[in-house]
C-alpha cells in the first residue's frame, strides 16, 4: 500500500451530489513544481491534452459549419434549377430574355459554390 505523499497530489472532487473534494488515488510518478502527479492530473500533460481538445472541436465545428453552407447553397442550386426548368420552352429553348438576364450564369455560379464548398469539406476530412 502506498503511503500519503506517495499519491498525487491533485484534489478530485467525490462523485455525488455534495461538492466535496479528495486526493487523486493513483501514484504520483512525474514531479511538478515540488509536488507528485500520476500521468492523468500532470500540469504539461492537462495544457496539451486542452489543446489538442480544442483543436478537434474547432476542425469538427469548421466541419459543421461547412456542411450548413453546402446545404445552404444545394437548396440555391435547386431553386435556380427549378427556375430554369420552368424557363425551358416546350421546344426546348432558353427564351432569349432569360439568358440576358443573367439567370444562367447565376445556375452556374451556384454549382461551382457548392463545388467549391464540397471540396473544403473533403479538405477538412482529411487533415
Amino acid at each position: 500500500m502506498m503511503t500519503y505523499e506517495e499519491r498525487c497530489s491533485q484534489s478530485v472532487a467525490d462523485g455525488g451530489r455534495s461538492i466535496s473534494f479528495h486526493r487523486c488515488s493513483r501514484r504520483g510518478i512525474q514531479v511538478h513544481n515540488g509536488k507528485k502527479y500520476c500521468k492523468q492530473h500532470y500540469p504539461p500533460f492537462v495544457v496539451q491534452k486542452g489543446k489538442e481538445d480544442r483543436q478537434k472541436w474547432e476542425r469538427e465545428w469548421t466541419i459543421k459549419q461547412l456542411g450548413w453552407k453546402l446545404i445552404k447553397a444545394e437548396r440555391e442550386v435547386l431553386d435556380k434549377a427549378s427556375k430554369f426548368h420552368e424557363a425551358l420552352g416546350s421546344d426546348g429553348v432558353l427564351p432569349s430574355e432569360w439568358v440576358a438576364s443573367g439567370e444562367a450564369q447565376g445556375l452556374y455560379a451556384a454549382v461551382s459554390k457548392m463545388k467549391d464548398i464540397a471540396a473544403s469539406i473533403q479538405k477538412k476530412h482529411k487533415e
